[in-house]
């Protein structure tokens, strides 16, 4: 790729006691060096425990949620 952009963005965030659950939101644009555009939204689901006073991911799991190609100005 000639350019890489990635965003991420805070979801909801839910604690009770030690454990929690998180949501983010990530955006992608991908450039490749053939003029293409690649998009990608997606979300990863985490989980936390606080062991010794820090807060750890337990699990992560990433969804894509919706993705879209253009080559040359025009949808794939």
């Amino acid at each position: 790729y000639k350019l890489v952009a990635f965003t991420a963005q805070a979801g909801a965030l839910t604690i009770e006691g030690d454990r929690a659950h998180g949501r983010c939101y990530t955006f992608e644009t991908l450039h490749g060096v053939d003029g293409g555009v690649r998009r990608v939204i997606g979300t990863y689901e985490d989980t936390f425990v606080k062991q010794g006073g820090a807060w750890r991911f337990s699990s992560r799991a990433y969804s894509m949620l919706e993705a879209e190609t253009v080559v040359e100005g025009k949808k794939a």
